[in-house]
């Protein structure tokens, strides 16, 4: 669910507990008719996971579509998700190392 953040703005907060591994839902997805390919767009969930470079709960993995939200360690009811927002450039770079530097 969305909720006042006290890291900043909005932020999703768990509505039940979720063990490590849970998959939340899309991050990105690949933009329709684009070849590119670094071609996403962020998701609705994605505009309100706010960064946690410290001790983020979710990182994104690859699904056929784009990327999913993955918790990775147990989360708890009410605990806002949060992510290190520089692993969205690692994964760029697996996709495309010639395009992004």
């Amino acid at each position: 669910m969305v909720c006042p953040s006290p890291i900043h703005g909005f932020g999703v907060f768990a509505r039940a507990a979720l063990p490590k591994g849970t998959r939340v839902g899309p991050a990105l997805e690949k933009r329709l008719g684009e070849e590119d390919p670094v071609a996403f767009d962020r998701t609705f969930l994605a505009r309100y996971v706010n960064e946690d470079q410290d001790d983020p709960n979710l990182r994104m993995e690859r699904n056929d579509q784009g990327f999913d939200w993955v918790t990775v360690r147990p989360v708890e009811s009410g605990d806002e998700l949060t992510a290190d927002y520089s692993q969205y450039e690692e994964l760029m770079r697996e996709i495309a190392p010639v395009i992004v530097h």
